[in-house]
């Protein structure tokens, strides 16, 4: 019984520099997939971006109401009055830092996305 001989590595042969695809053809399709994955990787840096301003307002969202519990519930003692009120602070200080990288990641984003082009976002 013969079997036939079946290139490995799933049957894709490796290239190991532009210059053997020159004169096939081939080096438009090349340019086009690495274009491609410079816009795709773009993409991931904006959509990164935004999960990162996502999680400072969680996190300023969640100081906030952990401090107003602790102050609603534990009203008569003094510490944990404190307590709540320095988280709630917290929960301030940690809003007014992730709108301050909003800031500064909109202008990034937009400077990406004129790059890009309108129509791939």
């Amino acid at each position: 019984m013969a079997t036939s001989a079946k290139p490995r590595g799933g049957g894709q042969r490796k290239l190991k520099n532009t210059s053997q695809l020159r004169g096939k053809g081939s080096v438009s399709r090349t340019e086009e997939l690495l274009e491609e994955q410079v816009l795709l990787s773009k993409e991931r840096t904006v959509l990164s971006k935004e999960r990162t301003i996502l999680s400072y307002i969680r996190t300023a969202v969640a100081f906030i109401g952990v401090g107003i519990v602790l102050i609603n519930i534990f009203n008569s003692y003094l510490e944990l009055v404190i307590l709540g009120m320095a988280m709630i602070l917290l929960g301030f200080i940690e809003g007014l830092n992730g709108f301050n990288r909003l800031r500064i990641y909109k202008k990034k984003m937009e400077r990406i996305k004129k790059e890009m082009g309108k129509d791939h976002i």
